[in-house]
């Protein structure tokens, strides 16, 4: 029996679904590691379910995508993770059970940084406003 994966389509629909947990995860993530990475989606094969639950929204530092895809220079994402502007985008990629992935490049709505206006730096609790008004 063949594994059934998303389609492309699919998997757009469920980053649709969830944009503002995504956003708010690769902002978090990209805030706490200080690094750029990817929002990773779990999937199960048997869930066609597009909202996602909690634990399926994980962001991983670049330092970390090695170990867990082996060939993510071959797929391409490490190109579109040098690309990566995580101020007004987001690498989202989907990993499923076996190992398979596919990842997107995308901005979200609402934007990283209206995300970052309104909820401020998790470090310092100040918001992109208040932060620019302390630079010299």
């Amino acid at each position: 029996m063949s594994e059934k994966y998303e389609s492309s389509k699919e998997q757009v629909a469920a980053i649709e679904s969830n944009a503002e947990a995504i956003s708010l995860a690769a902002y978090r993530g990209f805030m706490e590691f200080g690094e750029k990475g990817t929002v990773v989606l779990l999937r199960q094969n048997e869930n066609d379910d597009k909202e996602l639950a909690t634990w399926q929204i994980r962001y991983k530092p670049l330092g970390q995508i090695e170990s867990m895809l082996s060939d993510w220079r071959e797929s391409g994402l490490q190109e579109m993770l040098v690309r990566y502007n995580p101020m007004t985008s987001v690498v989202c990629t989907f990993l499923y059970p076996d190992g398979k992935h596919s990842s997107f490049h995308f901005a979200p709505e609402p934007s990283p940084e209206s995300i970052y206006a309104s909820l401020g730096n998790p470090q310092n609790g100040k918001s992109l406003e208040d932060e620019l008004e302390d630079e010299p």
